[in-house]
């Protein structure tokens, strides 16, 4: 399985998993980088290397094996979701106006080209359940069957304890 982390998720691990707390945690996190089996876009890498920590330094170092362009079969299913008009919640156009960045697209459409499996928190609740009626990633990656879960979810399916 090839995993698609999307911003949220690491965030998430850089947040709560903090290296010298959890060596484990990155030592599983790094081999599955280094498999080839954890992959994002370009657009979360823009949205977590201005933050000018942990997180930044290992998108920077990780920035062109790690955080691909989309291609151009990616490019047919993101216009194919964001033609749908609740799809269009998942571009939060405050944050464009004001110069940031929307992976969570970019995210779908890379899964959905690869059947990889999203990684996000985006859409699920505390245990790790779709939140219901919200447009989120979760919630698109389940219209268009897109596995989608969420990073302990994610340490469940790779059988990884601690």
């Amino acid at each position: 399985m090839i995993y698609i982390f999307d911003s949220s998720s690491l965030i998430w691990a850089f947040r709560y998993y903090e290296e010298d707390i959890f060596p484990s945690f990155w030592k599983k996190f790094q081999a599955i980088v280094r498999d080839k089996r954890l992959t994002s876009v370009r657009e979360v890498y823009k949205e977590v290397s201005s933050y000018g920590n942990s997180l930044s330094r290992w998108a920077d170092e990780n920035k062109d094996n790690l955080f691909t362009y989309p291609t151009d079969d990616e490019q047919h299913i993101l216009q194919k979701i964001l033609r749908e008009p609740c799809n269009r919640k998942l571009v939060d156009r405050k944050k464009l106006a004001g110069g940031g960045y929307v992976a969570d697209p970019f995210v779908i459409a890379k899964a959905k080209n690869i059947s990889g499996c999203v990684v996000t928190e985006d859409g699920f609740n505390n245990k790790g359940q779709l939140k219901e009626n919200v447009v989120s990633i979760a919630s698109v990656c389940k219209i268009l069957e897109v596995t989608c879960i969420n990073i302990n979810n994610f340490m469940r399916k790779e059988k990884w304890k601690f």
